[in-house]
């Protein structure tokens, strides 16, 4: 699962990239027809739409399970973190500052399996840890220089993937390296999924973090979307090594021109105030086709599709890379607006739209 953002807020955060050693075999996939087909179905919310209550949600900016199966998530408006268990008592915690675990900027979140919770703060540059009612333990990462990663996924007590996006400064030049790693406690990951280099001066970056996508699973499994206009997602084994590759031939959701002159305007907008955007910024004609939402209890891997125009649709994949069903959901509402996370202790859902009221939604299959 991604969140999208503006260009000012994409590179105050993160996402994934792209390189490979050899080729990875390509899995032909079933038609839709012979497959399992399930509805996915609302069996409980939390947020409020009026009223002062521990139960009113500022935004949505980062959302998952504990391993008491409890939701978390990290509400930045607010600046607090939301713990609500599976029999709906709610906590909520955090405060402003620049003391021990405060937040300044907070801008993920994840749940580790023995009880704690990292919540990465990128004006502080430190992954900090808490646990359950909101006490701090400490720092698990922290740069005094660089960035920190941040969209965080746990993969054992020890270790967390997340993306991150680094400059190195050479004798000649200034470079982008963005990155999808695994960090051990430590700022400097101990493996690179994914890794894109770019000169400082070229606006590539923007598209790159723009339209990477990426998940792992608790076994250290990376599934990789290089470019989400595109049905191709990459599949890593726990060493970082090409396992398969899940791919669909679908076509793309274009943009309008309108579309992509407001994205250019935009941008015009932020170089202006700041000498450090390069010049040329051309966005990604398309609009995102798929989104990873995550792995569940058996290892499969859920896989969005955009181009549904009344239902939420996922494509559930084998770990060996088959797909073996799909799920569809009814959408009142334009399905951009909610964004879905998805792993070992269920299916959750966010309106996440600063138009709507942000309420969280967990969800089960009929079969």
């Amino acid at each position: 699962m991604k969140q999208y953002h503006s260009l000012s807020f994409l590179l105050t955060c993160f996402v994934p990239a792209m390189s490979c050693s050899s080729e990875p075999d390509e899995i032909p996939l079933e038609t839709a027809a012979s497959l399992p087909e399930y509805e996915m179905f609302v069996t409980d919310s939390f947020g409020v739409e009026t009223g002062d209550s521990i139960n009113m949600i500022g935004s949505i900016d980062g959302f998952c399970h504990a391993a008491d199966g409890s939701l978390v998530l990290l509400d930045r408006t607010a600046v607090k973190v939301r713990i609500v268990s599976e029999t709906g008592e709610a906590v909520c915690w955090g405060t402003p500052g620049e003391g021990p675990g405060e937040f300044l900027l907070p801008m993920g979140i994840c749940a580790m399996t023995d009880g704690r919770i990292l919540v990465s703060d990128t004006y502080r540059r430190e992954v900090m840890e808490f646990n359950t009612s909101g006490d701090y333990a400490g720092t698990y990462i922290s740069e005094d220089e660089q960035s920190i990663p941040v969209e965080l996924f746990q993969v054992d007590s020890n270790s967390v993937v997340g993306s991150k996006l680094d400059i190195e400064f050479g004798e000649n030049q200034i470079l982008y390296s963005y990155y999808v790693g695994r960090f051990d406690s430590n700022c400097n990951p101990s493996l690179k999924y994914e890794e894109f280099v770019s000169d400082f001066s070229s606006p590539e970056i923007y598209n790159v973090i723009e339209c990477m996508d990426f998940t792992a699973d608790p076994a250290g499994r990376g599934f990789i979307a290089p470019d989400n206009t595109e049905y191709v997602i990459k599949v890593l084994t726990a060493d970082g090594e090409p396992e398969h590759i899940i791919q669909q031939s679908i076509a793309g959701i274009p943009k309008t021109e309108g579309e992509i002159q407001a994205e250019i305007d935009e941008y015009e907008q932020l170089a202006a105030a700041n000498p450090s955007y390069a010049p040329g910024y051309e966005p990604v004609p398309f609009h995102p086709l798929i989104a990873i939402a995550g792995v569940d209890h058996e290892g499969n891997l859920w896989v969005r599709q955009y181009n549904q125009e009344s239902a939420v649709h996922f494509d559930v994949f084998s770990p060996g890379g088959d797909l073996v069903y799909t799920v569809s959901m009814e959408d009142p509402m334009c399905n951009e607006e909610i964004e879905f996370h998805i792993d070992s202790y269920g299916i959750l859902g966010a309106v996440v739209d600063s138009d709507e009221y942000p309420r969280i939604y967990r969800y089960e299959l009929n079969h």
